[in-house]
């Protein structure tokens, strides 16, 4: 999961560079990405590394799952060591 977390991290950085839309994906330069709303997700393992990612970079606004595979945090979940923002 740490390797995961990471590499998402670290694309969030490069996103946040200056002109990324512009440079990496090819866009005219009246295009802003609004990275004040930034959103993450992910499906089973993706979308348990997207509440990980969530949980320790203040860039992400929200999170989106679907089915996350939260059983590497299952041991927290049972002793009630684990609660989600739902806010």
């Amino acid at each position: 999961m740490e390797i995961r977390k990471e590499e998402c991290k670290a694309l969030i950085d490069t996103i946040f560079e200056d002109k990324f839309a512009q440079n990496e994906l090819g866009f005219e330069d009246a295009v802003e990405l609004e990275l004040d709303k930034l959103i993450v997700g992910g499906h089973s393992f993706g979308g348990m590394t997207a509440i990980a990612v969530s949980e320790c970079d203040e860039r992400v606004k929200a999170t989106v799952t679907l089915d996350p595979w939260l059983w590497i945090i299952i041991e927290k979940i049972d002793n009630r060591e684990y609660k989600l923002n739902t806010a």
